[in-house]
């Protein structure tokens, strides 16, 4: 794997948090009347976007990277209802655990990767 792959799997969890979260909580904070609500309109359309970005590609882990994503807003989202209690503190928990797992999905390697080569001549060739 060359570094700008590395790179990129690293980086990839922290860009899709950086343009979803803010949207997250716009969606949630915004009122819903007038423009507030075209702002609302447009932060959740930008929301299903990113969300369905997270699961494209035909890279090894992208099912688990984007559900990792989706519950990461789902957790953002409920450190929202939680302020100002101390469940805050779980909520953001459980965000920085699903930043880490959406960045292990995407290292992990090829399905074909997983099968274990048989020598030739076994039974069943």
């Amino acid at each position: 794997m060359d570094s700008s792959h590395l790179e990129r799997r690293l980086a990839d969890p922290y860009a899709f948090a950086l343009l979803q979260w803010p949207a997250t909580l716009g969606l949630l904070a915004l009122g819903h009347q007038g423009w507030w609500l075209a702002l609302t309109i447009l932060l959740g359309l930008w929301l299903a976007l990113m969300l369905l970005a997270a699961y494209a590609g035909d890279r090894p882990g992208r099912t688990a990277f984007g559900n990792a994503m989706l519950l990461s807003n789902l957790t953002v989202a409920g450190a929202y209802w939680a302020h100002p209690g101390p469940w805050v503190l779980a909520w953001l928990a459980a965000t920085l655990l699903l930043l880490y797992v959406a960045q292990r999905a995407l290292f992990r390697p090829p399905e074909s990767a997983h099968e274990v080569p048989r020598p030739a001549g076994e039974a069943g060739d």
